[in-house]
């Protein structure tokens, strides 16, 4: 399925993760991954929920960080260490961010291009921490491949349920 048409030729449907405490549409099945990370923090576990449509992966991320950590640290300094992996993921440079206000909760919006072989690709993302979990809300790929309205439509979705 090409995704530079409307976004209504995708099949968005809300999806609720109970565990995750959040709800955002998602343009197809929707499959969970959890992974544990060695963070400064310590280990962590990270669970993705995510769906591919078109070359396209939307996905909502979320971890839980220690109490004791996050009063040692504050939390954007952890949002830039996300942001330039995820930049370094797709092969980016640089990025360009934003404050983002997503209810009571604060975070930022990132937007980075990237390289993969000969594929050129977006990188689109909200970060936003609430209490001790944060959240990482994304869609990646190729540049030109994923309709503005697409991108709005799924971000405007995204809201925490706690």
């Amino acid at each position: 399925m090409l995704l530079c048409g409307c976004f209504n030729d995708l099949e968005w449907r809300e999806f609720r993760s109970a565990e995750g405490r959040y709800a955002a549409s998602m343009p197809g099945m929707v499959t969970h991954e959890k992974r544990s990370l060695v963070t400064p923090a310590g280990t962590v576990t990270m669970h993705m929920d995510s769906a591919t449509v078109g070359g396209t992966s939307f996905g909502v991320g979320y971890t839980d960080y220690p109490g004791d950590y996050l009063a040692r640290i504050k939390p954007d300094a952890i949002a830039s260490g996300v942001r330039d992996a995820l930049v370094k993921n797709i092969g980016g440079r640089n990025a360009t961010e934003s404050p983002l206000a997503s209810g009571r909760h604060q975070g930022r919006t990132i937007h980075a291009e990237g390289r993969a072989g000969d594929r050129i690709l977006s990188l689109d993302a909200q970060l936003v921490f609430a209490g001790n979990r944060f959240y990482q809300v994304v869609a990646i790929g190729e540049t030109g491949k994923v309709a503005k309205n697409a991108l709005d439509l799924y971000f405007a979705s995204f809201r925490i349920t706690d």
